[in-house]
């Protein structure tokens, strides 16, 4: 899956209100990286502008913290974005795969971290209504639920149905409106927890790395980001923070009792 950078906001500056992960930063800092996400933000990676939080910034408060790099994160809608990323005013995007940004106009001023957690694609199915899948075939002449804008490999042959974000798409599917979507596997978890839907996951359609997107002028410090990305992965820090918004692994990857 292709998206229109999820970071920036599908997803001006008003108020610009900021969530500090470490003392506030100068732009012209030399060891300062400025983090960016839509107001509306990306369940459970972001809560978004009035919630706060997130897996994503739970990762950045610790990287910063063991590279000693100061993070700030600013709500910037997307097009506002991408002007603030070329001229050097939004320095950092985080989890972010490093194909979808082929093919824009950012795409050569970012240079990317090492892996830092894996994303996963995945079909989601209306309870009982699941059939099997082995190749993108056996989704062809089927209705299927998808986000508008959205690019996805391997369904020319399915009749998209598009949504406006992945709430609307996982409730859709939870009832049966369209049987089978495909959601990213934690905020279809996230959606399906936080609603009391009663979802069944399929198999997995695409894997990728999610990695920090660093503005080329900030090249320098991706060693540091490198090294701490290492170490908290290493001393399971990544997992830690991932349990603590959506559970232990694998809770709520089958098919999710509603609450009553």
């Amino acid at each position: 899956m292709s998206r229109p950078l999820p970071s920036f906001g599908r997803r001006g500056l008003l108020a610009l209100p900021l969530l500090l992960l470490a003392p506030p930063a100068r732009a012209e800092d030399w060891d300062v990286l400025v983090n960016h996400v839509g107001p509306e933000g990306w369940p459970p990676y972001y809560y978004g502008e009035a919630a706060g939080g997130g897996i994503a910034l739970d990762l950045l408060a610790e990287i910063a913290r063991l590279s000693g790099i100061r993070i700030e994160t600013r709500y910037v809608p997307m097009k506002r974005g991408f002007v603030q990323f070329r001229q050097g005013i939004l320095t950092l995007e985080t989890l972010v795969a490093d194909h979808w940004r082929r093919g824009t106009e950012i795409e050569q001023l970012i240079v990317y971290s090492d892996p830092l957690m894996q994303g996963e694609e995945v079909l989601l199915f209306t309870p009982g209504r699941a059939f099997p899948v082995s190749g993108p075939g056996d989704l062809a002449g089927r209705e299927v639920a998808t986000i508008r804008h959205y690019s996805y490999a391997g369904i020319d042959g399915a009749r998209r149905v598009d949504m406006p974000q992945e709430a609307t798409l996982v409730v859709s599917v939870a009832k049966g409106v369209v049987p089978v979507g495909i959601v990213e596997r934690n905020v279809g978890r996230h959606i399906a927890r936080s609603m009391g839907l009663a979802v069944e996951f399929g198999p997995v359609r695409d894997s990728y790395a999610y990695r920090l997107g660093v503005h080329r002028d900030k090249a320098h410090l991706l060693p540091r980001l490198n090294a701490a990305i290492r170490r908290l992965r290493d001393e399971g820090g990544v997992e830690r923070i991932v349990e603590r918004h959506l559970g232990p692994s694998g809770a709520g990857d089958g098919s999710l009792a509603r609450r009553r």
